[in-house]
């Protein structure tokens, strides 16, 4: 039998399935203590069988866990969905009414680009860009206020597309509204 311990799981014990040669399966064994001190490290294989720690092997409640990841999940949400919310009105905007018309042709095709991203591209992308390429958002040791950007960022691209998207056709069907009704008003005070 092997033990295999995790700074944050309790040994899990495994010992070979019956004819007990490398490389048959392991099955989990009952675990008191050492298992079985003189036996070598696990090989690669035993590893990746045990190197997943499920909850109940921390020793701690489901709702205890939730509750100390829920106060930073609401803060990466809320940041994400603002700056999502941010970015859907400046694209609408500058795409209705932006300066010149290749500008807002540009900023018209970013909502169905953004939507075709997946998230985790996104955000592999972000990464590679900010912070091995420019080094702004350091990968390793951030400070609480850096290790939120770039997931913030990644949370609001695909949030902001379909956002952008609403709001671009709401304000073209408002510009409508009012043309029509100035041309109305014109034809009525022609007569």
């Amino acid at each position: 039998a092997r033990s295999i311990t995790s700074s944050r799981c309790r040994p899990l014990c495994f010992s070979r399935m019956e004819d007990g040669e490398a490389g048959s399966p392991l099955k989990p064994t009952n675990c008191s203590g050492d298992c079985n001190a003189g036996t070598s490290a696990p090989s690669v294989t035993d590893h990746a069988a045990t190197s997943a720690c499920d909850p109940s092997a921390s020793g701690a409640a489901v709702s205890d866990l939730v509750a100390t990841a829920l106060p930073q999940t609401l803060v990466l949400a809320v940041l994400g969905l603002v700056v999502a919310i941010f970015l859907a009105v400046t694209i609408a905007f500058t795409a209705t009414y932006g300066g010149a018309a290749p500008l807002r042709r540009v900023f018209r095709g970013i909502p169905p680009l953004f939507v075709s991203l997946p998230v985790f591209w996104i955000g592999i992308i972000l990464i590679q860009i900010f912070s091995f390429r420019l080094g702004w958002v350091p990968v390793i040791g951030a400070d609480p206020a850096q290790a939120l950007i770039l997931p913030v960022i990644t949370l609001a691209i695909p949030i902001a597309a379909p956002l952008a998207q609403v709001l671009m056709r709401s304000i073209d069907e408002v510009r409508e509204q009012v043309e029509q009704r100035k041309k109305f008003e014109q034809g009525i005070q022609a007569r």
